[in-house]
């Protein structure tokens, strides 16, 4: 779960990016403090020097002076909420520690652990516990089973034991072939149900590796159909891999994309 210090250390870098631009992009004005009166319609400028009780009328053909005065006022306030802000978000982050609520189960012995139904789990064990639950995965043509991943699931092809082994290797959690219930009723059971971690949201990613057939291929363009009616798009929570007789699966050409994803 992306935790409170994750989302204040993005708006940090906002507002520090926030501030750099304004720095280097100053605004250049008189001296004086913009004032502004309503005449019928219309907005009426003057300006007004430090210590002088009157104000002085701005022309329109001076609405560039208003305009510049009124921008380094604006981006002088901004700068000093920003950088108020930030004083804010610094102290806060220095004496924060989530891990003091999410992280009370991870000093537990496995034995004090099982007399334990948490109610609040750190990212790490929310994953652990997601990936080691059991679930109904696909039971037929086990005979194509063959190929054990490093986990110890049995894939039907080298290219899903390499994508398995690639999550094994990178700490992402996954379920091999864990059934997905659509709101039909009908079981579908996506090649790799695979967890982020920092979200605990799951995306699904499938591996099609005869799109070369054209039954095959039929065959799972209902089933992404299928998907889209349950809220699965790709690009979103899908992700497609595919290859052919003549152009073999490429792990390497997808290995920064699906890390975006789980991470």
């Amino acid at each position: 779960m992306e935790n409170i210090k994750q989302i204040m250390l993005k708006r940090m870098r906002y507002l520090e990016k926030v501030e750099k631009e304004l720095i280097s992009h100053p605004v250049e004005a008189p001296e004086g403090r913009l004032r502004i009166s309503k005449q019928g319609n219309c907005a009426v400028y003057y300006i007004k020097q430090k210590g002088s009780p009157k104000s002085t009328y701005l022309h329109r053909e001076e609405d560039h002076i208003a305009k510049a005065l009124a921008q380094r006022d604006y981006q002088n306030t901004l700068q000093q909420r920003i950088q108020r802000e930030l004083g804010q978000l610094r102290q806060f982050l220095n004496t924060y520690d989530h891990k003091r609520v999410d992280g009370i189960m991870d000093h537990y012995s496995p034995m004090r652990r099982a007399l334990v139904d948490p109610l609040v789990m750190s990212d790490d064990a929310y994953a652990t516990w997601w990936e080691t639950e059991p679930y109904e995965a696909e039971c037929g043509w086990e005979e194509e089973k063959k190929l054990k991943t490093k986990k110890g699931d049995l894939t039907r092809s080298k290219s899903e034991l390499m994508i398995a082994n690639f999550y094994y290797d990178h700490n992402i959690p996954y379920r091999y072939e864990c059934e997905l219930r659509l709101k039909n009723g009908k079981r579908r059971y996506p090649d790799f149900t695979v967890l982020n971690r920092n979200t605990r949201e799951v995306f699904y990613h499938e591996h099609l590796g005869l799109i070369d057939q054209t039954s095959y291929l039929e065959k799972n363009l209902i089933k992404l159909e299928e998907y889209q009616s349950n809220g699965i798009f790709l690009g979103k929570n899908l992700i497609l891999t595919y290859e052919t007789k003549d152009h073999p699966f490429n792990l390497y050409e997808v290995e920064a994309y699906l890390l975006h994803l789980a991470q």
